[in-house]
This record gives C-alpha cells, sequence and structure tokens, in this order.
C-alpha cells in the first residue's frame, strides 16, 4: 500500500511538472509574441536642442505594438557625455557644447532602437552680415569656368564668441548659380538668385547675397570664303575616303566658321540642312560641323547661335554625281592577274575590280602574255553601258605598307570614244598624287554637252609610280589601282 501510495505521489508530482512545464512554454511563447517591434522618439525636428549646459528635457519614447510585453521600459545612452547625459527615464541633462547621438533601446528587444541629434548650442548667433559689395552683386560668364566666389569671406558672424558659427549655404535657382557647402558660388546662366549663409545652431538668423549673373552674348557668326560654297561628292572629300567633311569651327580662317567674341558664354552652334536627302549635317564632339553628302543636288546649311542672341549665317553645299556603274564592263590590254610579294603579300587581280564597290584592286602590267610588249603603254577601256556626261574623276591608289612591285601611278591619259574603236584624247595627261590613296581632279573643257559610252585610260610608258622606299621617279613595270570613277558636277 505504501508503494502504491509512493507512486501515486510521484504521478501527481509528473503530471504536476509537466503542466508546470507548458504553463511556462506559454508563458514564453506568449512573451515572444508580444516584443516590441518599433519605437519612435517625439523629437520636433528629428533633434533635440538644448541652450546651454544644466538645461534639461525628456525625450518622449512611443512603441508599437502597444500590448507588448514590458512596453515603457528602455536603456538610454548618451554617445558623448561632454555633450549630455541620459538616465534611465530618458531625462537629458546638457554638460557641454557640441553634438551628439542619443540611442534608446527597447528592454525586451534589443534589436529594435531609435536614435537622434542632441545639439548643445551654448552661444548663438545673432548676426549674419555680408560686406555691402556682395548684398546685390553682379558677375559676367564668359566661355571660362565660374566666375567663381567664396562668400564666406564676406560674412561677418557675431558674436565673435559663438560656439557654432558653422552656415548652410543654399541657391534659390541653381540654374543660375551654384553654391558649395563651403560657401564658394559659381555663376552658371544668365538670371537671377538668392545666396542665402543661414546659421545651423537653431538661432534662425539668416543673410542673403542677391546675385545677378550675364552672359557673353555671340555678337557674329562669320563664315569662310571656302565654307560659303562647299562641293563634295557621295564618294571622296578631298583626299579622304570618308563620306564626312568637317568644318571647324574656330578663329578667323577662309575654310572655317568663326564666332565672336571668343570669349562668348555659348559659343555651341546648331546647324541644320535645307534638303536632308541631298546632305545630312551634324555637330561632332568639338561642336564642328560635319557634312555627309547624301545624292547630288544643292542644300544649304544654316548656322544658329544658340545662346538667345538669335544670329545665324549659312553655307551653300553642292553634291556632285557620281555615275552609275552598275552596267559598267572593262576590256584591259593586259591580262596580267596580279603579282605576289615575295613576303606572301598578294597584289592587284583582274583589271574589273576598279569598279567593284569593296577594297579589291585591279593591276595593269606591260609585257605580260597576250599584252603590249614591255615598254609599252598599258590600258584599260570602260564601257559605260551608255552615253554619258562627266567632267571629274577619282582614281585611288594602292594601301599602305611595304608595297616594293605594287605602285600607285602617277601620271595617266584619257580617251573618249562613242563606238569603241575611234578615241579622243579627253585633254592632256593627268598627274595623279603619288603622296595621296584618292585622287579626284576636274576634266577641264567636258561638260554635259560632251557625251562618251566608251573611256580609255592610258597609263603611258613613261609614266612613273611611287613605291614604299620613298622613291617617287621610280620606273616601274606594273600598276595596282583600286578604285576609279567618273562624276559630273560644277566646277569650282
Amino acid at each position: 500500500m505504501k508503494n502504491f501510495n509512493k507512486l501515486l505521489i510521484v504521478g501527481f508530482a509528473a503530471i504536476a511538472a509537466i503542466a508546470c512545464s507548458d504553463d511556462k512554454n506559454n508563458i514564453l511563447q506568449e512573451a515572444a509574441s508580444n516584443l516590441v517591434k518599433e519605437i519612435t522618439l517625439d523629437v520636433n525636428g528629428g533633434e533635440i536642442v538644448l541652450a546651454d549646459a544644466g538645461d534639461m528635457t525628456t525625450v518622449k519614447v512611443t512603441a508599437k505594438p502597444t500590448d507588448a510585453e514590458d512596453i515603457g521600459y528602455y536603456e538610454f545612452r548618451s554617445g558623448d557625455t561632454k555633450v549630455f547625459t541620459v538616465d534611465n527615464k530618458g531625462v537629458i541633462t546638457a554638460t557641454g557644447q557640441g553634438s551628439a547621438l542619443l540611442s534608446v533601446v527597447a528592454k525586451n528587444n534589443a534589436s529594435v532602437t531609435a536614435k537622434c541629434n542632441v545639439l548643445v548650442v551654448g552661444t548663438r548667433i545673432t548676426s549674419i552680415e555680408i560686406s555691402n559689395t556682395y548684398k546685390d552683386y553682379t558677375v559676367t560668364r564668359t566661355n571660362a569656368a565660374g566666375p567663381s566666389f567664396n562668400l564666406l569671406q564676406q560674412i561677418t558672424i557675431l558674436p565673435s564668441d559663438a560656439n557654432t558659427k558653422l552656415l548652410k549655404y543654399t541657391s534659390s535657382n541653381p540654374e543660375v548659380a551654384t553654391v558649395t557647402e563651403n560657401g564658394v558660388v559659381t555663376a552658371v546662366w544668365k538670371g537671377q538668385t538668392e545666396i542665402k549663409a543661414e546659421a545651423t545652431d537653431k538661432s534662425g538668423v539668416f543673410a542673403v547675397c542677391k546675385l545677378t549673373v550675364n552672359i557673353t552674348p555671340v555678337t557674329s557668326i562669320a563664315v569662310g570664303a571656302n565654307v560659303q560654297k562647299i562641293r563634295l561628292n557621295t564618294l571622296f572629300n578631298d583626299d579622304n575616303e570618308n563620306l564626312v567633311y568637317t568644318v571647324t569651327k574656330g578663329t578667323a580662317n577662309a575654310a572655317r566658321i568663326t564666332v565672336l567674341p571668343t570669349t562668348a558664354t555659348l559659343n555651341i552652334l546648331d546647324y541644320i540642312s535645307s534638303a536632308p536627302a541631298v546632305i545630312a549635317v551634324a555637330a561632332n564632339a568639338s561642336n564642328n560641323l560635319e557634312i555627309t553628302p547624301k545624292t547630288g543636288g544643292t542644300a544649304n546649311v544654316t548656322i544658329n547661335s544658340t545662346d538667345g542672341s538669335n544670329l545665324s549665317a549659312q553655307a551653300q553645299v553642292e553634291v556632285y554625281s557620281i555615275l552609275d556603274r552598275s552596267r559598267w564592263t572593262i576590256k584591259e590590254s593586259t591580262p596580267s592577274g596580279s603579282v605576289t610579294e615575295s613576303n606572301g603579300d598578294v597584289w592587284g587581280g583582274p583589271i574589273e575590280n576598279v569598279i567593284r564597290d569593296d577594297d579589291a584592286a585591279g593591276l595593269i602590267k606591260a609585257g605580260a602574255p597576250g599584252g603590249p610588249a614591255a615598254g609599252s603603254d598599258v590600258y584599260f577601256v570602260v564601257d559605260l553601258g551608255e552615253a554619258k556626261a562627266f567632267n571629274y574623276m577619282i582614281v585611288s591608289g594602292t594601301w599602305s605598307g611595304g608595297i616594293n612591285t605594287g605602285v600607285k601611278i602617277n601620271r595617266l591619259t584619257l580617251y573618249g570614244s562613242n563606238d569603241g574603236t575611234t578615241f579622243t584624247a579627253l585633254g592632256p595627261d593627268r598627274t595623279i598624287s603619288t603622296s595621296t590613296y584618292n585622287t579626284m581632279m576636274w576634266l577641264d573643257g567636258l561638260n554635259t554637252s560632251n557625251l562618251y559610252r566608251y573611256v580609255k585610260v592610258v597609263v603611258t610608258s613613261t609614266s612613273y609610280g611611287y613605291s614604299a622606299n620613298g622613291n617617287a621617279n621610280q620606273k616601274v613595270t606594273h600598276y595596282v589601282i583600286r578604285n576609279f570613277r567618273l562624276g559630273i558636277g560644277a566646277q569650282q
């Protein structure tokens, strides 16, 4: 019986222990579910401001949820006890001038905190005075940066023993002038703005510089004589294998666009094409005019100022037409194929390559089987497909590089025919520049009334070539040509 009673007692104890354990777990779970999730500080403007050492205030803390366990119990910490101290009830006492951080931590959830700044002002600013010159100030902007001035150097702060003399600077119109945190004012564009210098010690004291910014306007846009009428073709411009023709903006020059004065604040120009189908115009990174010829015709480029001075100038662009080569065929005097250099480079190929729109080149050579004897003239005949008018030609030489036997010709003669048999000389020998890759030249005496179906291009036996060794008068036996074109336009 005694053992049975002992068993009953042990059983009841176990049941009680289990019940107590469950109650404890329930309490812990309930406490865990009622933790403080958020605390906020009731601080005006996000900062607590005390006038001087010895002043006191109490920070009010609000927690969520409102039914959280142990709500109202917090740990208060001072970031610098030389500025202020705080007790466990949130009473703050100023101990010296300066600022430090107040941190508040929820006791039942250390991961939840709130912070704010505490400023002990001490002696506040009572006056900020700007020198008379800078109270109402005017500057003129050129195309140089600025001008700039330091407003702080023109300010007197009273009293001289104010504890916090740091000022906050703002510009009412940053598009007119900007100001740094150190008070450096920089002019941007014409207009008016107010630069405000304000005390940061909560005294509310400030001063204003009324600033007017003027600009240096563009007074003239001049178009040089060589720019007033520009003539281009749709393939090459002068010596450049480049569709873009650039007109530089700069000082007075016959080939330039000149903007005066040179100190104009905004000398950026705007370019407009009167006929985008004929020429496209754009400004490059340096604001120079870029013209891309599209097709034969005439167009005007209007050049406008952009600084509000409403000035403009014009240039006329004539784009020469280049003859269509889709029906062209070529017969050569010398079926010479190509030349292989000692280093393995291959130059030239069928002469018909000179009318292809890629980098292939053609070769003409005296002394080849089926062609003229060595020392004789070599030539090729172009059948245009129908009688055409033309008055300029473009001849392209070889690439740069270690070329010793493939060369650029220095002279050729043109003949015209309408039956392919009887040819008439189209002027004297034409000199080809051996120092450039592309040469455009006018065929004097030809105009729209001169129609030819066949053009014979003859390289005379007395022609010399340019080779990589720098000898521009070296007699050679074959010539590489990369491109040949004809066109029609109004000669300058």
